[in-house]
C-alpha cells in the first residue's frame, strides 16, 4: 500500500511506497539566483586600476554587514593594452587575492549593484577600485598568470570565500609593465546565515 501525501496549495504530491522510499518532486535552483529571489543579495560589481611597474590594487572590499555573511560566488580578471614591460605570459605579470588589508586613502567608492532589479536592496558592504592605499599584512589566497593579452580568466568560487563583519579581501595586479588596465568583474551574495 502506497500513501500520498498532497500539497493543498500546489497539488504537488510525496509519495511513500511499499518499500518504505519517498518519491517527491524536487527543484534545484543555483545559490545566486535563490538568494537573488528570496533575499534580494546579489551583487556585482566592476573594477579597474592602471598597470603600473609594480603592485597595484584592483579592488578592495569590506562587508559592513552586522548580520549577513558577505560570500564570493564569482570573480574574473583580465589585463588589456599592457606596454612598456615583458610580453604576457610572464613570471612579471600575475593576479593575486587575499584578505586581511585595511583601506588607508585613494581609489575610488565604488557602489555594487543590485541583480534583482526589482529590489531596493543596497550592499551592506564598502568597495574601493582604482589603485587604493591599503594597510596591513596581505595574505594571499589565489594567485595566477595571465596567459595572454586580453585573456579574461573566471573564477567559480565554491571554496567558500566568506567575510564575516569588518572582513576584507582584495584582488590586485603585480607587473613590470609601465601602462594598461586591470580590469575585474565580481559577483557576491549577502546572505542571512541562519537561512542556509
Amino acid at each position: 500500500m502506497e500513501v500520498r501525501i498532497s500539497n493543498s496549495d500546489d497539488g504537488k504530491l510525496a509519495t511513500v511506497t511499499k518499500g518504505g522510499q519517498v518519491k517527491v518532486q524536487s527543484e534545484s535552483l543555483d545559490l545566486p539566483f535563490y538568494i537573488s529571489s528570496t533575499q534580494e543579495g546579489v551583487f556585482q560589481f566592476v573594477a579597474e586600476a592602471t598597470v603600473i611597474n609594480g603592485t597595484a590594487t584592483v579592488w578592495h572590499l569590506q562587508n559592513t554587514d552586522n548580520t549577513k555573511l558577505l560570500v564570493m560566488a564569482e570573480m574574473d580578471a583580465q589585463v588589456v593594452d599592457a606596454a612598456g614591460g615583458t610580453a604576457i605570459p610572464s613570471a612579471s605579470t600575475y593576479f593575486e587575492v587575499g584578505f586581511n588589508r585595511t583601506y588607508s586613502s585613494g581609489g575610488t567608492v565604488t557602489t555594487p549593484v543590485n541583480q534583482n532589479r526589482t529590489s531596493g536592496s543596497v550592499a551592506s558592504a564598502v568597495l574601493y577600485d582604482n589603485a587604493p592605499t591599503l594597510a596591513g599584512t596581505f595574505l594571499q589566497s589565489q594567485k595566477w598568470f595571465p596567459a595572454a593579452e586580453a585573456e579574461r580568466r573566471t573564477f567559480e568560487e565554491r571554496d567558500g570565500c566568506i567575510l564575516g563583519l569588518n572582513d576584507t579581501m582584495e584582488m590586485r595586479i603585480t607587473s613590470d609593465h609601465t601602462s594598461g588596465t586591470a580590469l575585474s568583474h565580481c559577483t557576491f551574495m549577502l546572505i542571512d546565515p541562519d537561512t542556509l
